[in-house]
């Protein structure tokens, strides 16, 4: 974690930053149902606590699952978070072995005036990754096709920030952009002498939409 004490330059450094990649090849079958896997978007510290966040009122650090502890920060704070996973899948023919790397969170937060502070940044919410295949028998068309089910996508949020205290009370908003999309293909392939021609269903789910917190 790296804490700056200056603001000129910031939002452009944010906004040109790339979102990462997944380094390593991710299957993740239960993926395919959905808008993916869920992942967290508490910061490492409020991981470490069990996803304890609500009450979390750090000086050093914006905590956008709750927006009235902006009122709290004291100089500006940049956080980048990575998360790597790994994953073992069993069935009656064996086991594979799989994980990944991607990026988890980023956001800023910084104070405005002695009694209100901003956040703003980039929060991956869901994830989709698969790859499968399975043999089906079909009656009277093949006793042997074979079925590849593949995938991938997410959703993302953006958001933007502000909270003012006044006495011993803080009140804070979230305003957000939530975009993604999840890709989802099914491929069949007869083995039998009848030369049917394979088959291939592909669907693209776009979302987007604004939210608030």
């Amino acid at each position: 974690m790296q804490y700056w004490n200056f603001k000129n330059n910031l939002l452009t450094f944010i906004f040109s930053f790339p979102v990462l990649a997944s380094f390593a090849q991710e299957n993740s079958p239960y993926s395919r149902y959905g808008v993916g896997n869920i992942k967290q978007t508490e910061n490492i510290s409020n991981r470490g606590m069990g996803g304890v966040a609500v009450a979390d009122d750090n000086p050093l650090q914006a905590n956008p699952i709750n927006p009235a502890t902006y009122t709290g920060i004291r100089m500006t704070s940049l956080q980048i978070g990575l998360e790597g996973s790994r994953f073992t899948i069993r069935n009656n023919n064996g086991t594979h072995r799989t994980g990944s790397s991607t990026l988890s969170y980023i956001n800023i937060g910084f104070p405005v005036a002695k009694n209100a502070g901003i956040s703003f940044g980039l929060l991956p919410q869901t994830r989709s990754a698969y790859n499968m295949q399975k043999y089906n028998s079909l009656p009277g068309i093949d006793d042997n096709a074979l079925s590849t089910y593949f995938g991938g996508g997410g959703l993302q949020k953006v958001y933007i920030g502000g909270a003012y205290k006044y006495q011993q009370l803080s009140i804070g908003l979230n305003t957000g952009y939530n975009f993604g999309s999840i890709q989802n293909s099914t491929t069949t392939e007869f083995t039998d002498s009848l030369d049917i021609n394979s088959s291939n269903f592909s669907a693209r789910t776009v979302m987007g939409g604004f939210s608030g917190s």
